[in-house]
């Protein structure tokens, strides 16, 4: 969850905070950037706030081509209707963030799930405010 401009931010001196995922494996080389002395800080999250983020963090190599692709092909081979396929989709993406879904629910109850899944988690809020709160106490 960086962006290159953030690196600028911090080589000119400006305190600049980024959020990364615990689990993330590119964490070690932004400490470095810290270790010199450079105010670069990372706040580690437990889960991304994004869907998208939270579906490519379940499976690496996940994309949406993909899953659709696997939906379409099942879909078809079962001689599933076109409304049912967008079901097992929207089923497919909610399983892989570790929602369970009933076979009866509903499309807009599958989606009003899927999208309460977007944000900050309340930890991960209370990590990111305490921490730009301790950062103005300081300034």
């Amino acid at each position: 969850m960086r962006s290159g401009m953030l690196e600028a931010m911090a080589l000119m001196g400006m305190e600049t905070f980024y959020l990364e995922p615990m689990d993330s494996g590119s964490g070690g080389r932004m400490v470095v950037i810290r270790n010199k002395g450079i105010t670069y800080e990372r706040i580690q999250i437990d889960q991304v706030p994004t869907l998208t983020g939270q579906l490519t963090e379940n499976e690496k190599l996940y994309t949406g081509d993909k899953l659709n692709g696997f939906v379409k092909q099942v879909a078809r081979n079962e001689g599933i209707p076109q409304a049912r396929r967008d079901w097992a989709l929207a089923a497919a993406k909610a399983k892989n963030v570790g929602m369970q879904v009933k076979p009866n629910a509903s499309m807009a109850t599958i989606a009003q799930q899927l999208k309460a899944r977007r944000g900050f988690s309340e930890v991960d809020l209370k990590k990111i405010v305490t921490r730009l709160e301790q950062a103005m106490a300081n300034a």
